[in-house]
């Protein structure tokens, strides 16, 4: 039986740029921190967002990290400081998406560009290595936003075997990213929003 690593030895790896010690870190709060955020922001969409921005700060300032320190206090730190900056910014949320287009520079649209092919092509590798069944399902239900009823009457299945299936595919498909080093950080963390749906919603 494998000893699961200690957030002090995760957090030593983290700080020497290992994506899997983060990968792994991510996997093993991401839930708990997107219930935390959830009872604040009462958006799963906000709350998802919440998470991504949270790791993806433990990551741009992993050389800062200090191991000895309870990592689990440090992370919900952050995230209470992103929940109040977002109740800020929704009271102007509208000015600054304006702002936001009106004022985006050439070169933001285009890394913008280049992380969004990312993102389809990691995404893609990974739909191919479903069952032609499964991969069907997921993407009813995670690209096209389908209900698992409707799923259910498309395909002429059962609800519980959509179920099945759908969380059969995320979890396929979330050790393989989990695992592939070749995924950089900031899409690892735009797919954990398509991946890593609320807890209520898996059934495994």
């Amino acid at each position: 039986m494998s000893i699961l690593p200690t957030d002090c030895t995760l957090v030593t790896r983290v700080s020497n740029g290992d994506e899997l010690a983060f990968r792994i870190l991510f996997h093993r709060y991401r839930n708990k921190l997107y219930r935390f955020s959830l009872r604040y922001v009462k958006s799963s969409a906000v709350a998802e967002d919440i998470v991504q921005d949270t790791f993806l700060k433990i990551w741009e300032q992993r050389q800062s990290l200090q191991p000895q320190l309870n990592f689990e206090a440090y992370l919900f730190r952050i995230s209470r400081n992103q929940i109040f900056n977002e109740f800020k910014k929704s009271t102007y949320q509208a000015a600054f998406e304006q702002f936001t287009l009106q004022n985006a520079s050439d070169n933001q649209q285009t890394e913008w560009e280049v992380l969004a092919n990312d993102y389809q092509e990691v995404l893609q590798k990974a739909l191919e290595q479903l069952p032609p069944q499964r991969k069907q399902i997921f993407q009813l239900s995670r690209l096209e936003g389908l209900s698992h009823e409707e799923i259910a009457q498309q395909l002429n299945l059962s609800k519980n075997t959509i179920k099945v299936q759908i969380n059969k595919a995320l979890k396929s498909i979330r050790e393989s990213l989990e695992m592939n080093s070749e995924v950089s950080v900031p899409v690892f963390l735009l797919l954990s929003k398509l991946l890593y749906a609320p807890a209520t919603e898996i059934y495994f």
